[in-house]
């Protein structure tokens, strides 16, 4: 069977975090014998191999790729002329992509997430359709994201979602059902990871973008202070809002118990973990 991950975020280099559970997840399928082939945007279009994983980069400007880069960016561009623009020209590289795969003898289409990338997927080849929170999340709050999902999510051949949470979301937007059976969250592969030996606290590994809600684990610290524990963060991850989460521990009397150290590899990524309790 060969299926076509569709996507607008997959990892550029090996070992980075910026989509690692898709990665995972491609791995996985691998194993067991499935071809995976996955589309995803770039500035730089081409044929690549990610950790045994054959990739296309589709060719898509670096000022579509802002509008389309987080779920707050997608939730503005439908508020713009700009950002409607940018959106088809986005579903127009994706879906050409897409249905050379098609043409070349896809099995099946799996969408990571509705939009933009459901948005782009041609037809004529059952689709697998992923809602994760981010994108779930636009349901909830925009009249023009539920109306424009809903023959998406409609039409997809196998509909999943993250968690029961998000499909609601989509039950309450489309009309259309999740069976606990399709409530995947996405998976991080664990194998080799040791039990942790504990002394640095928690640890939050995330995008920093307002839809992931880092600030909840900054008022988590911020509680325990209150309560005379003094349990220190340490954020993995970049993103919009970093400079907004270090102000927000300042403003909380925290800063000193939190690190932010950026984007890291998977080896790091395991190196934070080993130490967490």
């Amino acid at each position: 069977m060969r299926v076509v991950f569709l996507t607008h975020n997959y990892l550029g280099t090996p070992g980075r975090p910026s989509d690692g559970s898709l990665a995972s997840l491609a791995r996985a399928l691998l194993r067991r014998g499935i071809f995976v082939h996955v589309v995803a945007p770039s500035d730089d279009s081409g044929e690549t191999e990610v950790d045994g994983v054959s990739v296309s980069r589709v060719r898509v400007s670096r000022s579509v790729q802002e509008w389309i880069g987080s779920s707050d960016r997608i939730a503005s561009a439908l508020r713009s002329p700009l950002g409607w623009l940018a959106l088809r020209r986005f579903r127009s590289a994706m879906r050409a992509a897409a249905q050379k795969e098609v043409t070349d003898g896809a099995d099946i289409l799996h969408a990571h997430s509705w939009l933009p990338v459901g948005y782009a997927a041609p037809s004529g080849i059952p689709l697998v359709l992923t809602v994760d929170g981010p994108d779930g999340a636009l349901l909830l709050r925009s009249r023009t994201a539920r109306a424009m999902a809903r023959p998406i999510l409609q039409r997809a051949s196998v509909l999943t979602a993250v968690s029961r949470e998000v499909g609601n979301w989509v039950q309450a937007a489309a009309g259309r059902f999740v069976d606990p059976s399709y409530i995947h969250p996405m998976p991080a592969d664990t194998r080799g990871y040791p039990w942790t030996r504990g002394g640095s606290g928690a640890v939050v590994i995330s995008r920093l973008i307002p839809a992931k809600r880092v600030d909840l684990a900054l008022e988590a610290v911020a509680e325990l202070v209150a309560s005379g524990h003094d349990f220190p963060l340490t954020i993995i991850g970049d993103g919009t809002e970093r400079a907004a989460l270090e102000q927000r521990a300042a403003r909380l009397g925290i800063a000193a118990l939190v690190r932010f150290v950026g984007a890291r590899t998977e080896v790091e990524v395991r190196s934070y973990l080993e130490r967490a309790d």
